[in-house]
């Protein structure tokens, strides 16, 4: 496209009045227009100058302006569905930021389960030391009051075999004395 310049026109009120009507209905840009309307001028100038084929202008023209119009449509489709494809994007995109933020939010709530699971792992694991610790003390305990319980029955033990050793001295005495026909009483000691 050629560098555009500046140009100014006077118009009087109405024909200023009809150019942007012309402007606002076709939906041409002012700076558009105006090639346009040239366009029209020159085709009804090649009308005039060739008044036997004026058929034929005018189906070119009918040519052109269903290329423009198919083009405008075109275009009007292009924009169509260039905000329908950005849309259903759109929307996906949110569907998807949404199920990522839940999938988070699940993982975040895996994440502090496992932390609270890990935590009780580690607290259960510190009582089973513990408790571990407690069982071999009192197993230690146990062996040592099983100790002293056999020391005190081997004591008892000696002490009944002592008391029958003295009631055996006791005895003798009277059944030698017995056998030798002194009956008497065993002397306390």
């Amino acid at each position: 496209m050629a560098n555009n310049e500046v140009f100014s026109v006077r118009a009087d009120k109405e024909t200023i009045e009809k150019f942007n009507a012309i402007v606002e209905k076709s939906g041409f840009k002012k700076a558009d227009l105006l090639p346009a309307l040239i366009a029209t001028w020159e085709a009804e100038e090649d009308r005039n100058l060739l008044p036997g084929r004026a058929d034929e202008i005018d189906a070119f023209d009918a040519l052109l302006k269903q290329v423009r119009t198919s083009y405008r449509n075109s275009l009007q489709l292009a924009v169509l569905a260039k905000d329908t494809a950005i849309k259903e994007v759109s929307v996906s995109l949110e569907a998807k930021d949404r199920t990522i933020v839940e999938l988070q939010k699940q993982i975040d709530g895996l994440n502090n389960t496992i932390a609270e699971k890990d935590n009780a792992i580690v607290s259960i694991t510190e009582e089973n030391k513990k408790l571990h610790a407690e069982v071999v003390q009192l197993t230690e305990s146990i062996n040592e009051k099983n100790a002293t319980i056999k020391t005190l029955q081997d004591n008892a033990d000696a002490v009944k075999i002592l008391e029958l050793v003295k009631d055996l001295k006791h005895i003798l005495p009277l059944q030698t004395k017995t056998n030798n026909g002194n009956v008497s009483e065993p002397s306390p000691n």
